[in-house]
C-alpha cells in the first residue's frame, strides 16, 4: 500500500513514453486489468480493509478508461467476463452489506465500459 503511490508514478511514465494513441489504449487496458486482479485478490483473500479503497481506485481508472478510451468489440468481450467475476465475487458477502453494495457499484461502473 506504501509503495502505491511509486507504481503510479512509474505507470504515468510508460504511458507518456508510448507514442501512439493505439500503443497507449493497449497499455491502459492492460492497467485496467491489473486494477481488476488487485480488487479480485483482496476481495477473494478477504481483505476487507482494503476492499473500499480498491473498489474505489478501480472505478476511478475505469471512468477515465471510459472517457479517453472507449472500448472495441475485443475489450467488450473482456470488460463482459470482468463483469461476470465481479458478480460472484460480489456474491460471497450478503446481500445489500456494505461489501456487496461496494462491489456492485464496481459492477454497475464496469458496465458503463459496454
Amino acid at each position: 500500500l506504501l509503495v502505491y503511490p511509486l507504481k503510479r508514478v512509474t505507470e504515468e511514465i510508460k504511458f507518456n513514453l508510448l507514442f501512439t494513441k493505439e500503443q497507449k489504449k493497449e497499455y491502459v487496458y492492460d492497467l485496467y486489468e491489473i486494477r481488476l486482479r488487485e480488487l479480485v485478490f483482496i476481495i477473494n483473500n478477504k481483505k476487507e480493509g482494503f476492499i473500499f479503497f480498491a473498489a474505489d481506485r478501480y472505478n476511478s481508472f475505469v471512468g477515465k478508461l471510459k472517457t479517453e478510451f472507449p472500448s472495441d468489440v475485443n475489450k467488450k468481450l473482456r470488460i463482459k467476463a470482468a463483469i461476470k467475476l465481479l458478480e460472484r465475487l460480489r456474491d460471497i458477502y450478503p446481500a445489500n452489506s456494505l461489501y456487496w453494495n461496494k462491489i456492485q457499484q464496481t459492477i454497475d461502473t464496469t458496465r458503463s465500459l459496454i
